[in-house]
């Protein structure tokens, strides 16, 4: 009788800022006997496996399906195996061979040029939102919960792209 695979689901909110601290969570999930199948908005879909130190890495690129072979090949000769997709994130593993820093990018430009990208999406969306606080605020039914609501997440979009901003330049800083 063959055994099947065992899977679990997890749900956990990363913001676009936190790509860093959701790889760390994703090596730890490993290192307990999860690896990752599958990614979506705040789920994630994990095998039980044996426990393995495994490295996960995610990139920020809008690809173009002709462009997405060339460029899983490129990584895939580097050694890092495709994991899965999630809203432009892309997510890679490898097994980890040491205790030294494994990273997807090759030059610090690269890994510049990702944290700008992704502080542009999220200026584009800040824009958004910021329009509609202002339909909001020009609605002449007022509500406070709402300008609360609208003001905490304009704060967060805030937050989340001065952080970026100050990861892009400590970055450029190394140059």
């Amino acid at each position: 009788m063959e055994s099947e695979d065992k899977f679990i689901r997890k749900f956990k909110l990363f913001f676009i800022w936190q790509h860093e601290d959701e790889e760390k969570w994703l090596r730890e999930m490993s290192l307990n006997g999860y690896e990752l199948v599958s990614a979506r908005v705040c789920r994630f879909k994990f095998r039980v496996c044996e426990p393995k130190d495994v490295v996960y890495k995610l990139d920020y690129r809008r690809l173009k399906k002709y462009d997405k072979d060339n460029y899983l090949d490129i990584f895939e000769e580097s050694g890092w195996q495709f994991v899965t997709t999630c809203m432009n994130w892309i997510y890679f593993k490898s097994e980890a061979i040491s205790n030294e820093e494994m990273d997807i990018f090759n030059d610090i430009d690269s890994k510049a040029e990702m944290l700008r990208t992704i502080q542009k999406a999220l200026a584009l969306v800040s824009v958004g939102e910021l329009l509609c606080f202002t339909s909001v605020f020009l609605n002449p039914v007022k509500s406070v919960y709402l300008y609360v609501f609208w003001a905490l997440i304009i704060g967060l979009f805030i937050y989340g792209n001065t952080k970026m901003f100050f990861k892009y330049r400590e970055l450029k800083k190394k140059l």
